[in-house]
């Protein structure tokens, strides 16, 4: 009894936080745009990006990767997690919900100018069946092409391809607060068989006199 209390002390002290399987790929996507064209442009941007689902017709739901984006970057990844997006959540339930939502990638520009681009989820995310919302834990953006350009006038020129990749895990790991619980358990389990043969010994020792 001595060395499982132990091994319950050891556990509890050297694993005090979750533990989590490594993050595994869950599902993939891709999208892009190009539009406008004009004269040699005058200056890179910036133009503000985002991608929202949209469960009804012109009902906005939640909304990642809300970014101010120029040429350069070009290249870059962004992370999108429930420790940086207060949405992701909401998000990660929509795209598990069995439903093929509509979705909105906005491609805008300080003066109001630019367009919002409206796709099936299903036309951006591929994701197996069986997962689960529980189960995503980051979904990461890159920008394998990214052009902004404005001209002379109202002319806009965006070029964009992108590459999305859902993280998180297959099979979570034991907590180690869940295997003190089982500890405690087989404690517990081995004090009443203790009592159980106490008790039994008892009977016999009174029956034998």
């Amino acid at each position: 009894m001595r060395r499982l209390l132990f091994a319950c002390l050891c556990v509890g002290t050297l694993y005090p936080a979750p533990a989590m399987a490594d993050p595994v790929v869950l599902g993939t996507g891709t999208f892009g745009i190009g539009f406008g064209a004009g004269s040699p442009d005058i200056q890179n941007g910036p133009m503000h990006f985002s991608m929202t689902i949209m469960p009804g017709f012109a009902q906005p739901g939640p909304t990642l990767f809300e970014l101010t984006l120029t040429n350069a970057d070009n290249g870059r990844e962004f992370l999108s997690s429930a420790s940086t997006d207060p949405d992701f959540t909401a998000f990660a339930g929509f795209l598990t919900n069995g439903r093929n939502d509509e979705m909105s990638i906005g491609y805008l520009f300080d003066d109001g100018l630019g367009i919002t681009d409206s796709i099936a989820e299903d036309g951006v995310f591929t994701i197996p069946d069986g997962v689960t919302a529980s189960m995503i834990k980051a979904i990461r953006l890159r920008f394998d092409e990214l052009h902004i350009a404005t001209f002379p006038g109202d002319e806009r020129e965006v070029g964009v391809n992108a590459t999305l990749s859902v993280e998180g895990v297959s099979n979570p790991v034991p907590e180690p607060a869940t295997l003190v619980l089982v500890i405690g358990g087989l404690v517990a389990m081995r004090r009443r068989v203790r009592l159980r043969s106490m008790s039994a010994s008892v009977l016999v020792d009174c029956a034998s006199q």
